[in-house]
């Protein structure tokens, strides 16, 4: 869980406060390939000050989250995910991707 605030403002203009929620389930009885489920949830609070977009800012998205993350050695392995709004209630109009890919590989020392 991540809480974001902005420590001070500038030019009248100060964004929103943020907060940030994921929950997660990982199968682990296969040997190298582990499939994954996650929920991510962010509540952000609309801009504020005199030169802030109040009206178009700000807003909560849940996200389902599936993917995988395979073993290629003991210390590699490759992600990937899809981010998938599962529920927007978006402030004025925004632009929302209808999904987020991330792939990635991980080393560990």
């Amino acid at each position: 869980m991540t809480y974001q605030s902005a420590l001070y403002s500038t030019d009248s203009y100060r964004p929103g406060n943020s907060l940030s929620a994921s929950l997660g389930l990982r199968y682990a009885g296969f040997d190298i390939i582990a499939p994954q489920l996650q929920f991510n949830f962010r509540d952000i609070a609309r801009d504020s000050q005199a030169r802030a977009d109040k009206v178009s800012t700000g807003g909560t998205i849940l996200y389902i989250s599936p993917g995988l993350v395979a073993a290629l050695t003991d210390q590699v392995s490759m992600y990937a995910f899809v981010q998938i709004p599962i529920y927007e209630d978006l402030n004025g109009v925004q632009l929302a991707p209808q999904f987020i890919p991330s792939v990635g590989v991980r080393y560990s020392f």
